[in-house]
């Protein structure tokens, strides 16, 4: 029995000619594209996912200005941020709003990483460089660790502190202030003189 094999159709040759030029590169194309499309979803869209904290709060959570400065001071053009899994649900108003903030005229695209192979305290370089950023911005804890190509802004996030409130419950507890007892720790002598308080 002999098998005839016909030639392949133009379009079959054709697909196959863009599918081998879209590999030609690095990769960067596919995913600038598939980065444009969830933003234009995430952040275009009609009703974007719900951030978990209140915009009125971004900025100083976030450090928005701080993150803007650096960016613009290093003329970096691809900023990667990057956030662990219990910063997500802020992460695409954080990116619109630093988008924002970066109003020096020169064009900018701030994307998010998602789904690193580290721990969340590490920076993702290896992401990052994929993507083809020129540096990084690492929000929550983190171990600190050295990059090897990347400039990385580390954001550990500072959360709004009623300082009033903050004064009177720490009196409370440690200056013997409410309980007429001597709180903890003071013995009621009064023996705390300064009391920094460090958040």
């Amino acid at each position: 029995h002999t098998q005839h094999n016909s030639p392949p159709s133009i379009a079959g040759t054709m697909s196959s000619s863009l599918t081998f030029a879209s590999m030609a590169n690095d990769g960067v194309e596919a995913m600038e594209r598939s980065a444009a499309a969830l933003a234009e979803r995430q952040l275009g869209s009609a009703a974007p996912a719900a951030s978990a904290t209140p915009e009125s709060e971004l900025e100083e959570v976030y450090e928005l200005c701080r993150t803007a400065a650096w960016v613009e001071e290093g003329a970096f053009s691809r900023v990667a941020l990057q956030f662990p899994d219990e910063l997500l649900p802020d992460a695409a108003a954080v990116a619109k709003a630093l988008t924002g903030r970066c109003a020096d005229g020169t064009p900018r695209l701030v994307f998010i990483l998602g789904d690193t192979s580290y721990g969340s305290c590490c920076v993702d370089e290896v992401a990052a460089l994929h993507y083809g950023a020129d540096c990084v911005v690492h929000y929550g804890r983190s171990c600190l660790v050295t990059t090897a190509h990347l400039p990385v802004l580390y954001v550990f996030g500072r959360e709004p502190l009623d300082v009033d409130d903050a004064v009177r419950a720490f009196g409370e507890l440690f200056v013997g202030g409410g309980d007429g007892g001597g709180g903890g720790g003071s013995g009621g002598d009064g023996e705390f003189g300064t009391v920094v308080l460090l958040y």
